[in-house]
């Protein structure tokens, strides 16, 4: 199988620790994944965290922006089984 790089861009606060650890647990029986997490608050994200404060939290698959504000498990889904089904006809 292939693995897919998701980035998790939050703010460590309750909330979106929850809600992100949430996804990723349902996420992770779907597809393997190599997770990225980061806190844009971190001295060394501030790129992130000005262009994310106000949308947190904001994933991304594969390097391209997937979805922000909330979390959407049918939108994952739909983009991990484009992604598979792309790879699949690379082979």
């Amino acid at each position: 199988a292939d693995w897919f790089s998701i980035n998790s861009f939050t703010i460590q606060s309750r909330y979106c620790f929850f809600s992100v650890q949430y996804v990723l647990t349902y996420i992770s029986c779907l597809s393997q994944f190599i997770l990225q997490e980061v806190d844009i608050t971190l001295p060394e994200n501030s790129s992130w965290y000005d262009k994310y404060k106000y949308d947190i939290p904001v994933f991304h698959l594969n390097g391209n922006f997937l979805m922000k504000h909330r979390v959407d498990i049918q939108k994952f889904e739909d983009q991990l089984t484009k992604l598979e089904l792309q790879n699949d006809g690379n082979q």
